[in-house]
């Protein structure tokens, strides 16, 4: 019983500190003081490697920073992880914002395919997906795209399929 409890006390001491300093990045994030956020959430993935959540926010803040390759790095590292479904997508979620930023559009491509089919029914998932179409010049895939994006919204609009359609004509 002593053991128990003993271990009990040691598991409940150890998150407390770890997310008191995690709390912390996240209010400093709220204020927008993203030098504290990002020193707090290197000390947070120090005192846990499984805290998730904290890499995902640092590495968000690194890219926000400029950093996309070292984001990129972080999030990548993340998708080999065990995790669950929902964890999962968010890595790739994130990972998909950081090959766009830094202009990887064929992974990019291939990134939000992969979305979709595990069921990430995101517009900007889609969005990421038309900008790697078009930024291959890729017309036809990137009306196709921006098509089912004007299908979802409340007022959809022809403009943005017929500016495609003309990139198309201009390419000719």
């Amino acid at each position: 019983i002593a053991i128990a409890v003993a271990a009990t006390v040691r598991v409940l001491r150890r998150p407390s500190s770890e997310s008191n300093t995690y709390r912390r990045a996240l209010e400093a994030i709220a204020i927008g003081d993203t030098v504290t956020a990002a020193n707090l959430l290197r000390t947070a993935v120090e005192e846990n490697t499984e805290n998730i959540g904290a890499y995902l926010h640092l590495g968000r803040l690194l890219r926000l920073r400029g950093d996309s390759d070292r984001a990129l790095r972080i999030h990548r590292e993340l998708s080999i992880r065990k995790l669950t479904n929902r964890q999962r997508k968010q890595v790739k979620r994130e990972m998909l914002a950081d090959l766009a930023q830094t202009g990887q559009w064929e992974e990019v491509k291939a990134l939000a395919a992969e979305l979709l089919k595990m069921g990430v029914d995101d517009t900007r998932v889609l969005k990421a997906k038309g900008k790697a179409h078009e930024s291959l010049r890729e017309w036809d895939e990137a009306i196709k795209v921006f098509e089912e994006i004007e299908k979802r919204r409340e007022s959809p609009s022809k403009r943005t399929v017929a500016l495609y359609r003309a990139y198309v004509g201009q390419d000719f």
